[in-house]
């Protein structure tokens, strides 16, 4: 009887260590944190696990950059409540814009596809947290209250890609970037990332302070840097989400597709160049007015595009470059269609390619 315990014992111990982790190779050596930077999808982007909580990547931090999709990960990391990760510097993956703030996210404040997602909004909720010492739960609401929604999923999920299905909080999340390019230029004058900070916590402590404080309401105060500041943004600037680039086929008409958002104004787009293009001022198609053919000597056009709500004007170089396409072969000449008899006969075509 004796050795049959023992045996147990052994058995029921081994299972432990397993359901525990025990032992070389455990459970937790696959975990990742993976995420994406985004106003656009911010390419180029720093990215660290800011174990100080003091807005900047550290060379003791894990740090990684983004690529061009805003695409972040943490290979060998356990996500946290306390864990904050930031990101700071790179440019638009479309209009080549430089990001000139800071964002951050709690690392387990994930969305569906469990990716954390740095935003203005989920800066917010991160900021949020931290200043009223409260769950990462009770942050979402608070903020989700604030942008005047009552879906949580909406607010810390991929904006970019749910642009076209949930308009209203990627565009949500781009006023509350003007709000802060409007509290740094009130407060410092000049944009940069730590301003860019200390304006979304300055922002997070008002809508602390404040009773059911909504991002469009007239009187958003805001203390900051000895300077109280009217945070709220009236109307929204358009901004600019379609490519500064284009790469199009020869002998073709369509060049580009121009497109913006605005908070629920009429946009009306132009162009500099109404020589070789064609707009749909109301889409922001533009055509060529002539199929382009890359054997002429202009491979490629540049202009500026405006787009305007009738009261901001906002501008953007485009460039659109001509592919080379492989033309099908064309024959040419005339042959004669008689000839006399006893006569040899030779027609020799001109092929060109």
């Amino acid at each position: 009887m004796a050795k049959t315990i023992n045996i147990v014992f052994i058995v029921i111990f081994s299972l432990f260590l397993t359901a525990c982790g025990g032992g070389s190779g455990g459970a937790n050596d696959n975990e990742a944190i993976t995420g994406k930077v985004v106003d656009n999808y911010i390419a180029g982007a720093t990215v660290c696990i800011d174990t100080n909580f003091n807005n900047t990547c550290e060379s003791g931090e894990l740090n990684t950059t983004t690529d061009n999709n805003g695409t972040f990960t943490f290979s060998n990391v356990i996500p946290t409540d306390e864990m904050v990760i930031i990101a700071y510097g790179g440019s638009d993956s479309d209009t080549n814009q430089s990001f000139p703030y800071i964002v951050k996210n709690i690392a387990t404040n994930t969305d569906l596809n469990h990716q954390v997602i740095l935003s203005s909004l989920n800066t917010l909720v991160s900021d949020y947290k931290a200043i009223a010492k409260t769950t990462l739960e009770d942050a979402k609401s608070k903020i989700a209250s604030f942008i005047d929604s009552n879906d949580t999923a909406k607010l810390i999920a991929d904006l970019v890609a749910n642009k076209d299905i949930n308009p209203d909080e990627f565009v949500k999340s781009l006023t509350i970037f003007q709000m802060i390019d409007k509290i740094n230029a009130m407060a410092y004058g000049t944009s940069t990332y730590q301003n860019s900070a200390n304006s979304f916590q300055s922002l997070a402590q008002s809508i602390k302070n404040a009773t059911n404080l909504k991002y469009y309401d007239t009187n958003i105060t805001v203390a900051i840097n000895n300077t109280i500041v009217n945070a709220t943004i009236t109307n929204m600037k358009p901004v600019f989400i379609s490519s500064i680039t284009s790469l199009v086929d020869e002998n073709q008409a369509n060049a580009i597709d121009i497109d913006s958002v605005d908070d629920n104004a009429t946009l009306i787009y132009s162009i500099d160049d109404t020589t070789n293009f064609d707009i749909d001022s109301s889409t922001g198609v533009v055509t060529f007015k002539a199929p382009p053919d890359y054997e002429s000597l202009k491979k490629s056009y540049t202009f500026i595009a405006t787009v305007t709500d009738g009261t901001n004007d906002v501008n953007q170089t485009v460039t659109i470059n001509i592919k080379n396409v492989n033309d099908a072969p064309t024959i040419s000449g005339t042959p004669s269609t008689s000839v006399n008899e006893d006569v040899a006969y030779s027609f020799t075509p001109t092929a060109n390619d």
